[in-house]
Formats: structure tokens, sequence, C-alpha cells
């Protein structure tokens, strides 16, 4: 048997899921991450009532889903209003 004879096929894959290698993937459920996407929209849903939201500061270690969980908020304001402009910077 030689080293090739495994070779994938074109319509086959290691992964279920190809899109979420991509490095702006944001899943459509956020595990263990709610109460923190919770205080960050509190802290724009005064811009709802035209009011000034709070600044955040978001740390921790890498890879515990900070920027996950703040673009999943943004994807929920955007589908909420076209009235505020969500701003992302890394």
């Amino acid at each position: 048997m030689g080293m090739f004879d495994k070779i994938l096929k074109a319509e086959e894959s290691l992964f279920k899921n190809v899109d979420a290698l991509d490095p702006h993937f944001v899943p459509k459920l956020v595990p263990y991450r709610e109460e923190q996407q919770r205080a960050i929209a509190d802290a724009i849903q005064p811009l709802f009532s035209e009011r000034n939201g709070k600044n955040l500061v978001l740390h921790g270690f890498p890879g515990v889903g900070k920027t996950v969980a703040c673009k999943k908020v943004i994807l929920e304001l955007e589908e909420k209003t076209d009235d505020i402009l969500p701003l992302y910077i890394n």
C-alpha cells in the first residue's frame, strides 16, 4: 500500500463545515458566552433611545471567545436596526 492510496477525492473533505475555518466565521450559537453577550448588549442598549452607550474593553486569555461574542452581538444589532452603525476595532 502506497502513501497516496488514501487521497481524498474532490467531493470529499475531512471537515464537516469548511466555512468554519474562515477567520470571519461566526457560528449561529456561541455556547458559554451568553452572559458576556448580554453585558455587551446592555452597554449598547441606550443607543436605541438616542442616548450614549457605554465604552467597552474586552480582555481575557486568547481563544476564550471575546471576538466571536462581540461579532455575534454586532450581527444581531445589524439585523435589529439600520439606525445604529456598529463598528468593530481589533
